[in-house]
């Protein structure tokens, strides 16, 4: 299941234009212990891969809306 998550996050990134991907979309709220690449409080930009396990939990805050 984590496998075809990590590709979907994949084919999102593919779809990013390349402009966009200067500015974060989102700030890490919360990371579980087994995250790797991020933590508490980090910016994420958008085409940014970050893998996550069936256990694994990540929350994350938009920073604007649709």
């Amino acid at each position: 299941m984590s496998n075809i998550f990590a590709i979907l996050l994949q084919v999102v990134a593919m779809t990013v234009s390349p402009a966009s991907a200067q500015s974060p979309s989102a700030v890490v709220e919360e990371v579980g212990a087994g995250v790797a690449g991020v933590q508490l409080m980090d910016y994420v930009e958008p085409g940014q891969v970050i893998r996550l396990g069936a256990a694994d939990r990540l929350v994350l805050g938009y920073l604007k809306s649709c």
